[in-house]
């Protein structure tokens, strides 16, 4: 029964796109490779005060670190130096920084205690703490994406091999708009969760899946 009102849904929320999209195509160009968040902005190299900002690579947990650090920040990194001061060179504030601590609790399942937090002053800290903690299973966006990698090719009977984070599900992978919404189907499934119709019809490329996902 939970299966045929998922099918009837889809064809809905398809057709009401179809339509959309007939009604769009001679207005504008395709947009096609823009994903539904924020993706793919311009990433520029910022010097604060003393901080070292570097492109240097940057591997797990430093990398979901600095997107962290980025989301509570609302700034754009691509590397953060070890020396880095939070709340001098970052201009982290206690809110902010409370909140840089709960994400990463949430995130990556590693509580940062009172004590522990008032020792945390630079980037290198922050990243050390974590590292020692961290058990590499709780919300690791690999592991993310690899149940998602499944799902889209159970769904579009594609390998895994060919689906990438930037795939786009229609001229990459070939699918339609009733295979976008079966797949999303497939994951609210997967993850126990629901996935808004309207976001639904955002989604592009594999990533905007896993945004939602990561993000929820």
């Amino acid at each position: 029964m939970k299966r045929t009102i998922h099918t009837a849904r889809a064809y809905a929320m398809a057709l009401a796109l179809a339509t959309t999209i007939s009604m769009m195509s001679c207005q504008t160009q395709d947009n096609s490779d823009e994903p539904a968040l924020k993706d793919g902005q311009e990433q520029t190299i910022i010097t604060a005060q003393s901080a070292d900002i570097t492109r240097a690579v940057v591997f797990f947990p430093e990398e979901e670190l600095v997107d962290i650090v980025n989301y509570v920040l609302n700034t754009d990194y691509d590397a953060i130096s070890g020396e880095t001061k939070l709340s001098w060179d970052l201009l982290a504030d206690e809110k902010d920084m409370a909140q840089i601590f709960s994400e990463i609790n949430f995130r990556l399942a590693v509580n940062i205690p009172w004590v522990e937090q008032e020792n945390i002053e630079t980037f290198g800290d922050l990243v050390n703490y974590v590292k020692k903690h961290f058990n590499g299973s709780y919300n690791n966006p690999d592991i993310i994406f690899s149940k998602v990698q499944r799902i889209i090719s159970e769904q579009s009977n594609i390998s895994i091999s060919q689906i990438y984070l930037h795939s786009n599900l229609k001229r990459d992978l070939g699918m339609d708009s009733l295979d976008v919404f079966e797949t999303a189907m497939a994951i609210e499934e997967e993850f126990a969760i629901e996935i808004p119709d309207e976001y639904i019809e955002r989604i592009k490329i594999v990533e905007d899946y896993i945004l939602y996902l990561r993000h929820r």
